[in-house]
């Protein structure tokens, strides 16, 4: 039904002008946009057009006038199709730009478009963008990602209603004004990959934020100083970035969800970090943190804790207060024991303490019934405890490259095993 919709409303457009598509209201049939963005026969009849041109065709190549009649075009999206010439004008009726691979450095100096919703042009070789616009207070979403050109985000204080903006993979960007901290509309935000991004907002009222990506911006070493207490925001990701401390406020993130510091300079974490009440990952691999603060063990929502390859030495007791946590990695850590609380874990349903100095597992272990999942491996442990028979939902056991010669009875007890491995040093 979907299908012959489409092909009925396309024959209506093609009817409104049968032999002169650039009488028509929308184009997408790769012969007429050709046809159309290379003769240069668009009218103000034209609100929509979709460029997606078989892969052996023509280079379109644009003139100062290609666009010059098209007063009313309102969409203009582009699949697919190979463009050269100029681009010095854009109509201002313009709502939603969405250009891949666009060749052009910039866009043409007297576009305005004052009622423009989307501005889409990743991959382009765009080196400056949004430059002296006015107010654009319809625009809602930018996409200029892996833009290897841009070295900046300018000043986007005219557009008050920005909801994403995504400039991830921008690998020469250097800076973001710092007019963007006060985007309160703003609700995501990602710079994964900016591994040049040092020059960053030093303060922000991110009122309406919910996700922040700073993967891998190897040279941002510090983060925003927040005006207000940013109640929305449920993911935080700095991993791989050069963040070296975290600011206290981090304990008015209510709303948080996840927090990815991994592969960080960070050394310890704030105490503070025990206001996050509805944070369910806390990661912390590859840092040179040394302890949790006891205030993670009021992180009762928490399902995923990952500290491996951290320098951790030690689980503290408290553990056992993260009654919620199912997932729990340990592996390459210095840590020497675990404690008798983490028998408490009884919604734990993977367990990861390969690769430490533990010489021996708790009795305790017995309590964790829903454990599936139990990796000792390359540990100097040398034995079991026999309450491993009361792990009843274990279905892979890892054991191999450790001191242990003999499993315990019990281990018949285990119906449900589906992989043991078993190798040893």
């Amino acid at each position: 039904m979907h299908d012959l919709l489409e092909e009925m409303g396309k024959d209506i457009v093609y009817q409104e002008s049968p032999n002169d598509p650039g009488e028509r209201s929308r184009l997408w049939f790769h012969d007429d946009v050709y046809h159309v963005l290379t003769e240069n026969t668009g009218t103000s009849k034209i609100t929509g057009i979709k460029v997606e041109l078989p892969k052996d065709s023509d280079v379109i190549c644009l003139s100062g006038i290609t666009f010059s009649k098209m007063r009313n075009l309102r969409l203009f999206i582009h699949r697919s199709g190979c463009f050269s010439g100029v681009l010095e004008y854009l109509p201002n009726s313009l709502r939603v730009v969405d250009w891949p691979d666009c060749p052009f450095e910039s866009l043409p100096s007297n576009f305005n478009p004052i009622k423009l919703a989307v501005l889409s042009m990743p991959e382009c070789r765009i080196t400056r963008i949004l430059e002296g616009f006015k107010l654009l207070k319809h625009l809602t979403s930018i996409n200029l990602r892996n833009c290897e050109y841009l070295t900046k985000v300018p000043d986007l204080s005219g557009i008050p209603n920005l909801q994403t903006l995504d400039v991830m993979e921008c690998k020469n960007l250097v800076e973001v004004h710092h007019s963007v901290g006060f985007l309160d509309k703003l609700e995501e935000f990602s710079l994964n990959r900016c591994s040049s991004l040092s020059i960053f907002p030093t303060t922000a009222s991110w009122n309406s934020l919910r996700s922040l990506w700073l993967y891998d911006c190897k040279r941002l070493e510090s983060l925003t100083e927040i005006v207000n207490k940013m109640q929305s925001i449920e993911l935080l990701n700095l991993c791989g970035s050069g963040i070296k401390e975290l600011p206290s406020w981090i304990g008015y993130l209510t709303s948080l969800r996840e927090l990815d510091v991994s592969g960080t300079p960070i050394k310890e974490l704030p105490s503070s970090i025990g206001g996050l009440i509805s944070l369910k990952v806390l990661a912390v691999f590859g840092t040179h943190i040394e302890e949790l603060p006891s205030s993670v063990g009021d992180l009762t929502s928490l399902i995923g804790l990952v500290v491996s390859k951290s320098l951790i030495t030690k689980l503290p007791s408290w553990i056992g207060y993260l009654t919620s946590l199912r997932e729990l990695d340990v592996s390459g850590t210095p840590t020497k024991e675990l404690p008798s609380s983490i028998g408490d874990l009884t919604s734990l349903t993977k367990l990861d303490v390969s690769e430490t100095l533990i010489t021996e597992l708790p009795s305790s272990i017995g309590g964790l019934t829903s454990l599936t999942e139990l990796n000792v491996s390359e540990t100097p442990i040398k034995e079991m405890p026999s309450s491993i028979g009361y792990l009843t939902s274990l279905k892979r056991l890892i054991v191999s490259g450790t001191l242990i010669e003999e499993l315990p009875s019990s281990i018949g007890n285990l119906i449900g095993l589906k992989s043991l491995h078993v190798q040893r040093l």
